[in-house]
């Protein structure tokens, strides 16, 4: 719950608002009494970065996880033989792992698939690869990108073909995603990333998430990151950060300064294990500084894309210089991922008073990888968590869904600092289940700016929560990412139930 009471037996709700707890309830008469049966009640998880969008238009494509190469390739032939010569096959769930190669335009390109627009998008986002009438349509006749296999900006020559997806397709798919979420406990979401770019759907994407709030449809709560494309539109209205209500608001801007781990285009100042490649910025260092400078001047709460630790070097320069030339307390910005902070970034970000956005499940399901990809020696830089709270820093808690986890998983790994095939990696950045709990409630409200509303069970704030089966702070560290949600309740209705 929160310091003050850290346990209560009842909780009073009125008009979605908490009222009081026990004692307070005294000689209160409720209209409805909703026992709770021995289970635990805990605050409503908020997933600080995520792709709600992205997540719901799963259901509109050809999804090939977990499938073999040749059962693969087969169900993207089965698709393509019902479109028309020039028509789009979108397919997602593509992990080169799991097909035991990465796939390439050759594979697109015979029987029913010739012809036809294929997009096959990796789970990361960080890569694609596209049939041949992509690259022919692109004007794409000799060079690297031939064998279809796109990376980070790459990808553009897809969303310069594509026509946006209709807002109610987009409608649709939040709903779906929606449920997603609401069956894991998660009571708001951070959508990392609306009007424009690759982790968009369309432009105009925010008049959707309009839409849906003013109708009173929305799933659940959502604070939305804006693009740097979208920005000077929704500034040009006279708009700004903090612009909402209680179920939608827009609360930073999200910069992209690297790429992915698995496709190894996060820029590093070492190569990754195997390659003489150490990634790349995406920018010029001038240029990225630039950037967060003037997105500060602005007022904009910054959520900045960094995985790799030369990214970070980046980002830290801009935002040195940034508080430097205008200086603000209580800017709250933030870096999504952290993926390799090394030692003496540590420092530095707790000056700064910085949040991290954390993906812990990115360790639980692929941790493996990483492990081998980075090296032993750099292993101890991997998403942090201990560090960073003895350094100052917000450890933010979040799924990057459409990526697998959940925030239970995540709180598990937080704890344990173990992959999914048990291997430890950093147990010295361990925490404990209360800092990782948090991590996913109140210190993730204090990362979009509503600590004032969610992220604990206290009098006045939002009845948002959560019913588990069993107790995460009780239970074997190994189970709490499989502690089933009985119900999660938004202003204390219940919006989910098991």
């Amino acid at each position: 719950m929160h310091a003050g009471r850290p346990k209560a037996a009842k909780m009073g709700v009125w008009n979605g608002r908490i009222v009081g707890f026990d004692d307070d309830l005294s000689g209160l008469e409720a209209g409805t009494v909703v026992d709770a049966g021995g289970r635990v009640v805990l605050p409503g998880f908020i997933d600080s970065h995520t792709h709600l969008g992205l997540t719901g238009l799963r259901g509109r494509a050809v999804d090939i996880a977990g499938l073999a190469l040749g059962d693969a390739v087969a169900a993207i032939e089965a698709a393509a033989a019902g479109r028309e010569p020039g028509g789009w096959v979108e397919v997602v769930g593509y992990d080169p792992r799991a097909l035991g190669r990465k796939l390439a335009a050759s594979d697109l390109s015979g029987g029913s698939c010739e012809g036809r627009k294929i997009w096959v998008r990796d789970i990361s986002s960080h890569s694609s690869v596209v049939s041949p009438a992509v690259l022919e349509a692109a004007g794409i006749t000799s060079g690297e990108l031939l064998d279809g296999r796109l990376e980070e900006d790459d990808q553009q020559i897809v969303l310069d073909q594509r026509l946006p997806y209709p807002p109610e397709d987009i409608e649709e798919g939040l709903l779906a995603a929606g449920k997603t979420c609401l069956a894991q406990g998660i009571t708001t979401c951070v959508e990392a990333g609306v009007g424009g770019g690759g982790a968009s759907l369309r432009h105009d994407e925010l008049s959707v998430y309009l839409a849906m709030a003013e109708a009173g449809t929305l799933p659940l709560r959502t604070c939305l990151m804006l693009t740097g494309e979208a920005v000077p539109h929704f500034e040009s209205l006279g708009l700004a950060a903090g612009f909402g209500g209680d179920w939608l608001s827009v609360h930073a801007q999200k910069m992209w300064l690297d790429g992915g781990m698995l496709v190894r285009s996060a820029a590093v100042t070492e190569p990754f294990v195997g390659s003489e490649h150490p990634g790349a910025l995406l920018g010029e260092e001038e240029e990225i500084l630039e950037r967060i400078v003037a997105a500060h001047r602005a007022g904009w709460q910054l959520a900045i894309h960094a995985i790799g630790d030369r990214a970070i070097d980046a980002a830290l320069d801009g935002l040195l210089a940034a508080q430097e030339k205008y200086p603000r307390a209580d800017a709250r910005h933030r870096i999504e991922h952290a993926g390799m902070v090394r030692e003496d970034h540590l420092p530095v970000m707790g000056r700064l008073g910085l949040g991290v956005g954390s993906q812990p499940c990115f360790l639980w399901d692929s941790g493996d990888d990483y492990a081998n990809i980075v090296g032993p020696h750099r292993v101890p830089w991997l998403y942090r968590g201990k560090s960073f709270l003895d350094n100052g820093i917000k450890l933010l808690g979040s799924t990057d869904r459409p990526l697998p986890g959940s925030p239970l998983r995540g709180i598990q790994f937080f704890v344990e600092r173990r992959s999914s095939s048990g291997r430890s990696l950093a147990p010295e950045e361990r925490i404990s289940r209360h800092e990782a709990v948090a991590a996913f409630t109140a210190t993730a409200a204090w990362g979009s700016r509503r600590e004032h509303l969610l992220g604990t069970l206290e009098v006045g704030k939002a009845a948002d929560y959560v019913v588990l089966e069993e107790d995460p702070f009780a239970v074997e560290t190994s189970r709490i990412g499989d502690i089933p949600v009985a119900a999660t309740y938004i202003d204390g209705v219940p919006r989910w139930q098991r």
